[in-house]
């Protein structure tokens, strides 16, 4: 599955778009300002060299969907993030 303009919205739905034994979403480079947590699930590869996620500070970037306490086998390959009040990493929840 690949994204192939980077919205938060275009993100999460290919996310969503993966069958429950999970899959890979692949992101062309860019920028792209969360206004939330992305939800993802077990077995979730997130790809995206010269991609920039970034979020307000104390918004997780990647985090478990509502209702779960935990996903596993997640993996992010070449993403950035950055936090848009100071440039730190807003972090995995």
């Amino acid at each position: 599955m690949s994204v192939t303009f980077a919205t938060p919205a275009a993100i999460q739905a290919a996310i969503d778009a993966l069958p429950d034994s999970g899959g890979s979403v692949y992101i062309l480079p860019g920028r792209c300002q969360l206004p939330q947590s992305l939800r993802v699930k077990n077995h979730t590869t997130l790809v995206g060299y010269g991609v920039i996620l970034s979020a307000e500070l104390g918004t997780a970037m990647v985090a478990a969907p509502p209702g779960s306490a935990d996903v596993f086998h997640v993996r992010l390959f070449g993403l950035q993030f950055s936090n848009t009040s100071s440039g730190i990493v807003g972090g995995i929840a």
